[in-house]
């Protein structure tokens, strides 16, 4: 909700919401000094906010005061703190006023001013301090209609920053749009536009979808350079992608005839729609592209600098094809708007060190001339960013060699296998387990192997160099827990 946050000036409403976010992230009872330490707060101002908030909460989320502790969050199962915060946030006029302009409801400033019950000095302060932050943008709030005004191509972009940042697809209100059934057959209809060719992102094609609809609608035309107009046109994978995207806006999206530039539009922005996950984690292995077939040569010509760079060591083949699909796509997309550059992700909390030493190298190397003239870049660390996290997701295997682990038990017939296949169930993936049952367990043995951990359920001959951890020969509920949680931590750890 970043954007959101910069764009709203209500202090109280930016405290409540970061004291749900922290009670939320510490799910435990939090005392009232780690709370006004958090929030940046003094301990009447925490209880007011809380008592205010209380009264906007739904019965089902529950805000408790644990006497002369502290606080506590408590939401039931199934249900998520973000959907209600979106729910909060709609009710601001920040929100609603940037949702007019989307859907084309312009109002005066008068009738602004009445709608939300403000003096009209009240009304310009608020619409001054989104202004400051929308220079961010290179965009503006008009007073005079309260739409946002500036180049139609960063207007487009800040819509998709907003929305996306509130986990949202469908943006506009339209009634057969927001049916579960149009929302299927929208996915199905998309999932046919992009079948032969390129990996799309669902979430980011239909916010995009939602977003152009209403631009389209009020006959906005996106700019587009005419040297970049005229390459694309002669594309063939853009009459390709013409032909089969013209029927599905006609019968879904209800749009009757597109210009050839908002054509274009609409085949540059699928590039920024592709998702750049490997096969491994696909439902079917899957051979969809992730760039259009004319921008093979771009991507070859990137994909040598890339190998030149020591940075690429230890990257898999699918890693470097992938990196650089996702730098030659920006490439294109920066002819529009260098927007496409950014985005709103804050990963802080979830990275270890190798990333962030990866992250600033990569900082480092992208503001150097040569890479300048490849790819020239404004957001440099964003697109650091990307590249650290397409990287790093193709390093994890080989940077990451599995634990060695040895299993040695014995009881009644079966129960060594069952043993077993019950640890199978939950034992983390970093480890690779061997079980041993038809041969006694010598220190020779483990060298040979490279174990680093024995566990069994009997005494071992020999003392042994590596860790050994022994449980009963049927473990008790406590030992079968700890045996448990010992294993995840140590690969945690790993």
């Amino acid at each position: 909700m970043e954007p959101f946050f910069k764009l709203h000036e209500n202090k109280q409403l930016h405290r409540q919401i970061k004291i749900l976010t922290y009670l939320r992230k510490r799910n435990d009872i939090t005392s009232i000094t780690e709370l006004v330490q958090e929030i940046g707060c003094t301990p009447p101002t925490l209880r007011s906010d809380i008592q205010a908030l209380r009264t906007k909460l739904p019965p089902s989320i529950q805000l408790q005061s644990i006497k002369m502790i502290g606080y506590r969050l408590k939401i039931p199962n199934g249900e998520t703190l973000d959907t209600y915060l979106l729910s909060l946030v709609r009710e601001t006029i920040t929100y609603k006023i940037i949702d007019r302009s989307l859907r084309g409801n312009q109002q005066s400033f008068e009738a602004m001013r009445l709608e939300y019950h403000l003096s009209s000095s009240a009304l310009r302060k608020i619409i001054q301090h989104m202004n400051h932050e929308l220079k961010n943008y290179r965009i503006q709030l008009s007073p005079k209609n309260g739409d946002l005004v500036g180049k139609e191509n960063e207007i487009r972009f800040f819509f998709f920053y907003f929305y996306t940042s509130f986990r949202r697809t469908i943006i506009t209100d339209h009634t057969y749009l927001s049916s579960q059934e149009t929302y299927k057959v929208m996915f199905a209809e998309l999932e046919q536009v992009f079948q032969s060719h390129l990996h799309i992102s669902n979430f980011r094609a239909t916010l995009w979808l939602s977003i152009l609809k209403e631009r389209w609608l009020r006959r906005k035309q996106g700019e587009i350079p005419s040297e970049t107009l005229s390459m694309i046109q002669s594309r063939k994978s853009f009459k390709r992608f013409s032909k089969k995207i013209t029927p599905f806006l006609r019968e879904i999206l209800g749009i009757q005839q597109l210009s050839i530039n908002e054509l274009v539009w609409a085949y540059l922005i699928a590039l920024h729609c592709i998702s750049y996950s490997s096969s491994n984690y696909q439902e079917t292995i899957s051979h969809k592209a992730t760039h259009y077939q004319e921008e093979a040569p771009a991507k070859k010509w990137i994909k040598q600098f890339l190998l030149d760079e020591v940075l690429i060591d230890g990257t898999t083949k699918e890693g470097i094809e992938q990196m650089s699909a996702y730098l030659a796509n920006l490439r294109l997309l920066n002819k529009i708007t260098d927007g496409f550059e950014n985005h709103p992700l804050s990963i802080d909390h979830l990275v270890d060190p190798y990333f962030e030493a990866l992250y600033h190298s990569w900082q480092d190397r992208l503001q150097q001339l040569k890479w300048q003239e490849i790819i020239p870049m404004t957001c440099i660390k964003e697109v650091a960013l990307s590249l650290s996290m397409i990287q790093s997701s193709y390093q994890q295997i080989q940077r990451r060699k599995k634990q060695m682990i040895v299993f040695t038990f014995h009881g009644d017939a079966g129960y060594d296998n069952f043993l077993m296949a019950m640890i199978q169930k939950w034992l983390p993936e970093t480890y690779h387990p061997l079980f041993l049952f038809d041969q006694p367990i010598t220190q020779t043995k483990i060298d040979e192997l490279g174990a680093c951990l024995i566990i069994s359920n009997y005494d071992l001959a020999e003392k042994m160099a590596c860790e050994v951890i022994q449980i009963a020969q049927i473990p008790t509920h406590e030992e079968w827990t700890d045996l448990k949680l010992h294993l995840i931590e140590r690969a945690s750890s790993h």
